[in-house]
């Protein structure tokens, strides 16, 4: 066998290892001509540089590379168990009631802030007659101060109704 003085001649499957590829892709390449074979070995330098010109870089595929991400198949197939897991977390969590709705929380802030807006604003319609009728500064503060006390606990109270009822919502409309 005249080695074109390239040097080492190798069987497919040897030069397959040599290349870390399978043996079915260097027989693929030997029978498209991409590379010789000659009395059923390789001339492993010639084959070498017939491989790096006529052999295209592979796509992507089950283990392949993708060539836009970079993401093996295995790797994207990871990264989508974890999202899903992910998911199935959260929806723990809020099934749970660990997590709100932000819609829900956003809305209830709202409301609640207008409740407050409301009961503030309507204190000195409330209060005007009776803090003018009392003669001693200490009277208008002591009475001003029950107004402001007594509201504050309505309000708290309402909001701790809102956030015992808010579950039962919640309950109502989740998914299964």
């Amino acid at each position: 066998m005249a080695s074109n003085g390239s040097g080492l001649w190798l069987t497919p499957a040897d030069y397959a290892r040599h290349r870390r590829v399978s043996r079915q892709a260097v027989h693929k390449a030997i029978a498209e001509g991409r590379i010789p074979l000659v009395r059923g070995r390789i001339d492993r330098v010639a084959a070498d540089r017939d491989w790096e010109d006529n052999t295209e870089p592979p796509i992507s595929g089950a283990g392949g590379a993708d060539s836009a991400s970079g993401a093996t198949f295995n790797q994207a197939r990871t990264l989508h168990q974890v999202y899903r897991a992910r998911l199935a977390r959260l929806d723990f969590e809020e099934r749970q009631g660990k997590r709100i709705d932000r819609q829900e929380f956003l809305q209830a802030a709202d409301d609640h802030g207008r409740r407050v807006k409301d009961a503030l604003m309507a204190l000195p319609g409330r209060l005007g007659p009776r803090v003018a009728a009392e003669g001693s500064r200490v009277k208008c503060e002591r009475l001003i101060l029950a107004e402001v006390r007594r509201l504050c606990e309505e309000l708290a109270a309402g909001s701790a109704r809102a956030a015992d009822e808010a579950p039962a919502r919640r309950g109502a409309g989740a998914r299964t």
